[in-house]
């Protein structure tokens, strides 16, 4: 019997992620999203390489890499008619553990928007369009727009929501609709979080409302950079050029000096309030090409804010991500500044944090007790990561204010790859101690691979038939299953405590020096020939014998037993 659909209320990345994470599961899905059309322009201006890894995992990365660019450098027109320029991120070299740091540091979210958006519709309007149609080319998914969630009520069997469908006539139909299970992708304003009861944590204030639009520039304005202007006492303003370079661009204006809704009556109102708060009279603006107002939270004001803040300095996040069979991933529970670029990038997690476990449970295949994982794994990355912003964005003010060159940090922790969730109660790990205190953000970079922490690639593996290829590259990862390592000179003897073989792909990893011939097994066999799988997981040193990466790219187990294997195993499947 299949299972029944998941219902996902909100279309956005956090929505669309769980989705096709679910899908490739073979569960399915009904994502609805209560606007009557998709959502034009860009949120969130940074994918980080952590993400991309999640990406690679869920077979889209080739799209992403084929049309990525670079976030352009800064540029803040002082009042006083200076300039401060400055690179927002500071860029890094790809390293073998990690081999998308360079080629995609960070991106603008159109790079997201394309690979979501059909090839010939690369118009700012269609958002997101690209995965929606794969989802359904591929699935038979598709997003119900126009459709919102009124109310729900849940028992220990599932959730009975009620459905409101808001025709093009004007009319409205309501549906009853039963759900094993449901998601909260509905952002900021969720109405899933409010009718769970489940309230924000933080320094939340009162809504503003912002302009946001895209139009073009004849003359006057540099393409080459993200110009900003003003600060929140008065009128901020963001001008980015579009990525293809052909006279579009982006505007943002918040303030509280800013009559939005004036601003966005007319595209000459639109130009009369840039020219007032930027004082750029020399800019000459073309057409219109779309334009709109969008309302923000407003958090305690820490000063002058540069115009890429401009969504506001928001500090907020929930104590549980999930309310019985009720769950909220990406903005429904979490807000927060952006500076740094984490916030998009986090909901991507979010929800593949939950997909495979989600996946496995609806199949019967582990206990529902693996759903409260989520929750407990998610939250104090998240926790961590709000501090994270709110110290940068302290740091960026203070700069911002004494006219000092402003980056976020140069080194690879907003790249997301010291995420952990070392200690979950899922985890398996023959070298973990008692008295280890755990960053969440940073500890899984300290060089010391344990269970929670990302798995790193490696470069350098030979297979059987002589082709070298990389461990992220193999194969052997997937978001349908759970991947075992086996490090060993001779066949090692494994009984795997699961429900089903196909849950778990094998690999046997043997040193530099040794032939992959002679093995005997069901799995695949690789040498380590330039030892990188020995270096970046100690092998050796460890006398590390079984590796397993879950499906969302993460250690599960470091153990040097079978018996260790299987303990996680019985932890994961019933």
């Amino acid at each position: 019997m299949a299972p029944s659909k998941v219902l996902i209320v909100g279309g956005g990345l956090t929505g669309l992620v769980l989705a096709l994470s679910l899908l490739q599961n073979g569960i399915p899905v009904r994502l609805i999203d209560k606007l009557s059309s998709y959502r034009v322009g860009f949120k969130g201006s940074a994918i980080q390489p952590r993400t991309l890894e999640v990406y690679q995992r869920l077979g889209i990365l080739p799209e992403i890499l084929a049309i990525s660019m670079r976030m352009a450098p800064a540029k803040v027109h002082l009042p006083n008619g200076q300039s401060l320029v400055f690179e927002m991120f500071t860029a890094l070299e790809d390293l073998p553990d990690r081999p998308y740091v360079c080629r995609v540091s960070p991106l603008l979210r159109r790079v997201i928007d394309v690979f979501l958006e059909q090839p010939q519709l690369l118009e700012p309007g269609s958002p997101r369009e690209f995965l929606r149609n794969h989802i359904m080319k591929n699935y038979g998914c598709q997003v119900e727009l126009g459709t919102e969630l009124v109310s729900f009520e849940q028992d220990e069997r599932g959730v009975v929501a009620r459905l409101r469908k808001h025709h093009t006539d004007g009319s409205n139909t309501e549906e009853i609709f039963w759900t094993p299970y449901l998601m909260g992708a509905d952002g900021g304003h969720s109405i899933v979080r409010k009718i769970a009861g489940l309230q924000f944590l933080g320094d939340m204030k009162s809504e503003g409302t912002a302009v946001v639009g895209d139009i073009y520039v004849k003359s006057g304005a540099d393409p080459n950079f993200w110009n900003m202007w003003g600060d929140r006492s008065t009128t901020m303003v963001s001008l980015r050029a579009d990525e293809r370079k052909d006279g579009r661009y982006n505007v943002m204006m918040a303030g509280v000096a800013l009559d939005t809704a004036l601003a966005t009556s007319s595209r000459e109102e639109l130009i009369r309030a840039f020219q007032h708060a930027t004082g750029a009279t020399d800019i000459v603006f073309g057409d219109l090409v779309w334009l709109s107002q969008f309302k923000y939270v407003v958090g305690r004001c820490l000063g002058v804010i540069p115009a890429y803040l401009s969504l506001s300095v928001r500090m907020g996040m929930l104590e549980t991500f999930q309310s019985g069979r009720v769950f909220v991933g990406g903005d429904a529970c979490h807000v927060h500044s952006p500076a740094g670029g984490q916030g998009l990038n986090t909901s991507v997690q979010d929800a593949f944090n939950l997909g495979w476990k989600l996946a496995l449970v609806l199949k019967g295949l582990s206990p529902q007790s693996l759903l409260e994982t989520y929750s407990l794994e998610r939250v104090p990355v998240v926790a961590a990561m709000l501090q994270k912003t709110k110290h940068l964005t302290g740091k960026i003010l203070e700069n911002i204010k004494a006219a000092a060159p402003v980056s976020f940090v140069s080194d690879t922790e907003l790249r997301q790859f010291g995420i952990t969730y070392r200690g979950s109660r899922i985890t398996v790990d023959d070298y973990a101690s008692a008295e280890e205190v755990v960053d969440f953000y940073r500890s899984g970079e300290d060089g010391n691979a344990r269970a929670g922490d990302r798995a790193p690639d490696a470069p350098g593996l030979v297979t059987e038939s002589g082709e070298v290829t990389t461990l992220f590259n193999s194969g052997i990862f997937a978001s349908n299953a759970h991947t075992v390592l086996a490090f060993a000179k001779q066949p090692p003897q494994m009984q795997l405590s699961v429900p089903n073989p196909e849950l778990v792909k094998v690999a046997i990893v043997v040193p530099q020096g040794s032939a992959s011939g002679g093995f005997m097994t069901g799995g695949r066999v690789f040498v380590d020939s330039e030892g990188f799988i020995e270096k970046h997981y100690r092998v050796k040193e460890r006398d590390l014998r079984f590796l397993v990466v879950r499906p969302d790219g993460v250690i599960g187990a470091l153990t040097k037993s079978t018996e260790g294997l299987n303990t996680y195993f019985r932890k994961i499947f019933v």
